[in-house]
């Protein structure tokens, strides 16, 4: 139990305890940034995986949040082993908000436009019309600075701790 003794002692100046803090937050703030991060990866990769079934389009528009943000909105209906699902989600994880009207429209398809709806087998209800290129990127690029963050944390933590001695 040598490391519990350790991190009990008295520090014997400030720069040792605001490295450790410094750590501690930075290993923290890291794996807030991992687990996010990869596990909408993992959603967005499990939907590129998904049965897909033919859906109608019943309602698609714009929605304006705020003055200069632009969401595209969507409910399309399927059906499943004789049973009808419905749903609203063009991509998991994806930020759909775009600064222009126009911007957003390109995002939609017709209403009653033929669609491809990929779903959960596990549950249909989960479901939505593509998987997101834009998250596959943000998940990698988040758990790379998530995984660095807790390493540079790590690293400060352990070099403050021998510091200290």
């Amino acid at each position: 139990m040598a490391f519990a003794t350790v991190a009990v002692r008295p520090f014997v100046n400030n720069t040792s305890k605001i490295g450790l803090c410094f750590g501690l937050l930075s290993v923290l703030l890291g794996a807030a940034l991992v687990w996010p991060a990869h596990r909408i990866g993992r959603t967005n990769e499990a939907v590129r995986a998904w049965p897909v079934a033919e859906g109608r389009v019943a309602a698609a528009e714009v929605v304006q949040r705020g003055r200069s943000a632009f969401v595209p909105a969507v409910t399309y209906a399927f059906v499943v082993g004789g049973r009808s699902f419905s749903g609203t989600t063009l991509a998991f994880g994806a930020d759909m908000t775009r600064a222009t009207s126009a911007e957003a429209a390109r995002e939609l398809p017709a209403a009653g436009a033929t669609v491809t709806v990929r779903y959960d087998p596990a549950d249909p209800a989960r479901c939505a019309l593509r998987a997101s290129e834009r998250v596959a990127a943000l998940s990698v690029t988040g758990v790379r600075w998530g995984v660095g963050l807790m390493i540079t944390g790590a690293l400060s933590f352990v070099a403050c701790l021998v510091a200290a001695h």
